[in-house]
């Protein structure tokens, strides 16, 4: 089975549909860039990917126990904890049922980003706060990792 199959997806906001009948298949281990220009619909392609949207008609399909993390095109303005708790956010309960694991998970990915956990997240620059929302966004080692705009900061 496919990790994320999409089938007929179609979704619109206003007028015409942004996304029209849509098939993809995407395999375990499978690297896809989207591009287009801007308003073409891959943010939103991306959103239903996650979760975040329901496609407006068609189904978008996930293998059972895939993880989707997501790291958006903007940052945050309302952040206001210490490095290490921003990633902690990442953590789901139920791959980490003990505290310990998780703090274990924390500071393994702090590490191999390079990051200080108890640095404030509003003290760091653009380009530090996207590393520590990209850490947010692995903690867990999820299946699938959408990353909208990746190189924008």
């Amino acid at each position: 089975m496919p990790q994320i199959q999409l089938t007929s997806v179609t979704h619109r906001f206003q007028g015409p549909p942004l996304l029209d009948g849509v098939d993809c298949v995407i395999e375990a281990g499978d690297r896809i860039g989207l591009l287009g220009r801007n308003g073409a619909g891959k943010t939103t392609l991306m959103k239903l990917l996650s979760g975040q949207l329901t496609p407006d008609h068609g189904e978008v399909t996930l293998a059972s126990g895939t993880r989707v993390a997501q790291l958006r095109q903007d940052v945050p303005t309302n952040i206001h904890a210490r490095v290490a708790e921003v990633v902690r956010q990442g953590v789901t309960a139920q791959d980490h049922a003990h505290a310990w694991e998780a703090d274990q998970a924390v500071e393994k990915t702090l590490s191999r980003m390079g990051l200080a956990g108890d640095a404030e997240f509003q003290g760091l620059s653009s380009g530090m706060k996207r590393r520590v929302l990209l850490a947010q966004a692995i903690v867990d080692e999820p299946e699938v990792l959408l990353l909208d705009e990746p190189t924008n900061h």
